[in-house]
């Protein structure tokens, strides 16, 4: 049975009536209403009797009809949605990207990858005979330093004693 139909007949127990009218306004009621108890009370103010039936009915109608989500909840749930899908879709076009770099092994000629791997060997080369060079420059700078300090050192020493022998 359907919630108008449910309404319609229950409208008339308790009420006496049954227009569609009241039926779309029980309805509308219970789907404003906070709770049970606050649909009972809306009930009594238009006309319905203060007793256990309407009350069962209020707590019933409560229960069946579906209520309307508040504007901000929806909006929420809706925007939370459309986050999910964007990164759904990120995700998506990113696997799409990462596709499209993959070939097959057979695609690429035994040549080119013989000449890749040739390529890549001189290029190694050269960068272990740079490094090589480099650490040769470093060393020898290293070395100039130390024979630097040592003359720095004997002039000094020579400065000491040509001052002592002065002060004697």
């Amino acid at each position: 049975m359907d919630i108008r139909s449910w309404v319609s007949d229950n409208a008339m127990k308790l009420l006496g009536m049954s227009e569609s009218t009241i039926v779309d306004f029980l309805i509308a009621t219970a789907q404003k209403a906070s709770s049970p108890e606050d649909l009972y009370n809306k009930l009594i103010g238009a006309a319905a009797k203060a007793d256990d039936d309407t009350r069962q009915f209020a707590l019933e109608l409560f229960g069946r009809v579906p209520r309307k989500q508040k504007a901000g909840a929806a909006a929420a749930a809706a925007a939370a949605q459309k986050a999910q899908r964007k990164e759904r879709q990120k995700e998506e076009a990113e696997l799409r990207k990462a596709n499209k770099a993959f070939k097959l092994v057979l695609d690429e000629p035994d040549d080119a990858i013989h000449a890749a791997r040739d390529e890549e060997a001189i290029n190694l080369r050269k960068q272990e005979k740079k490094l090589r060079s480099k650490k040769k420059r470093k060393l020898e700078e290293l070395s100039d330093d130390e024979d630097d300090t040592e003359k720095m050192r004997r002039l000094q020493r020579k400065k000491k004693k040509h001052k002592l022998n002065l002060n004697d």
